[in-house]
Order: C-alpha cells, then structure tokens, then sequence
C-alpha cells in the first residue's frame, strides 16, 4: 500500500480500508460528506501521523484485518442452516464475523452472514423485503432503519422476535432499560460514543 496516496484514493481501492481507519480512530470517515471531501485532500501518511500511529505497525495490522474480513465475509452456503444479515458499527463488525465463525466451527451449526460495515446502509436487506424475496433469520442494524419504513416495520413485526437473551445487568442497575417492549428487537452490542 503506497501510504503516499490520499485516504480516498487508498479507501476506493481497497473496499475495508476505510472501516479499518474507523476502527483505528478517524470517526470522522464514517460521514459520506466528510469521506468525499478530507479523505481526498489527506495523504495516508499524513493522517497517520495525525494520530500517532506508525505507518509500518497500521500496514501490518491491516493486512491482519483484511485477510480476517475476506475469510468471514459473504458466505454462500446455500444450504445454510441459518442466515444473517444487515449493518453493524465498525469496531462490532470483525469481532462479531470471528464470533459467528468460531461457534459455528465443529458445530452441526451452519451459519451464512453478510454483515457490512454501518456506514454502507441497509439498501441491500430492504431490497429483501420489497422484492419479496426470502428473508435472513436475523436481521441487524445500526440505527433505526428498520422502524422507519412503515412496510418494512410492519414486516419486521410479522416476522421476526426478540430472542430474549439477558441484557448486560450494568445497564440495568444503572436504570437505563434496553428490553424492547414489543419484543421484537434486541440489542447485540453497544458502542460507546
């Protein structure tokens, strides 16, 4: 990777470089306005230096991570025994790919996932629902998108239910309840901001 090149120009040519950025720190890629405009005016090596980080240390990790993403990403088992897809944060999106991998490996547990980085959208599972095409098991998302359209809510609620597994008993004895109360939705995993 030539760190002499602009963030953009680097992020167009390999597709996780920019969620790997993310995850390292620069928030501020995950904005599409901010994407198109820094990203295009900053060399890689610029923006390392930026934040600390050493150029030949951030290449290796990336390789790591890239290597990680191609081996978990977009299985297509069509004998899957059970189907995830939708949009998670970035710094939940590798983590949570090696956690489905790890507990379906040695199980009679056959899992197919498309998990993309937030920043993407949902386009590609509401294309599911509006075509009528066969829905994943599970469904996740970053935000409120699933609430948003009425028909695909309305769908949501048809079809799918919360799986009730506890919620982390910090939050609880803080007061903040997370349980949805229609028992349809149910939070994976939080990030911080």
């Amino acid at each position: 990777m030539d760190i002499n090149q602009t963030v953009y120009k680097l992020c167009t040519q390999n597709k996780d470089l920019r969620d790997f950025l993310i995850s390292k720190g620069f928030n501020n890629l995950s904005s599409d306005t901010m994407f198109n405009t820094m990203a295009k005016m900053i060399k890689l090596k610029d923006a390392l230096k930026l934040k600390n980080i050493d150029a030949e240390i951030f290449q290796e990790e990336y390789k790591s991570f890239s290597s990680k993403v191609i081996e978990n990403e977009n299985f297509e088992n069509k004998d899957s025994k059970y189907t995830i897809e939708g949009a998670v944060p970035c710094p939940i999106r590798v983590p949570l790919m090696e956690s489905l991998k790890d507990f379906s490996s040695g199980k009679d547990i056959d899992i197919d996932f498309d998990l993309r980085s937030a920043n993407l959208g949902m386009d590609f599972v509401f294309d599911k629902f509006k075509n009528k095409k066969k829905l994943p098991d599970l469904i996740t998302t970053a935000g409120f998108e699933l609430i948003l359209d009425d028909k695909i809510y309305e769908e949501v609620k048809k079809s799918y239910t919360d799986c009730n597994i506890p919620i982390n008993d910090d939050f609880i004895k803080r007061g903040v309840d997370l349980k949805d109360p229609e028992g349809i939705f149910h939070i994976l995993g939080i990030v911080p901001a």
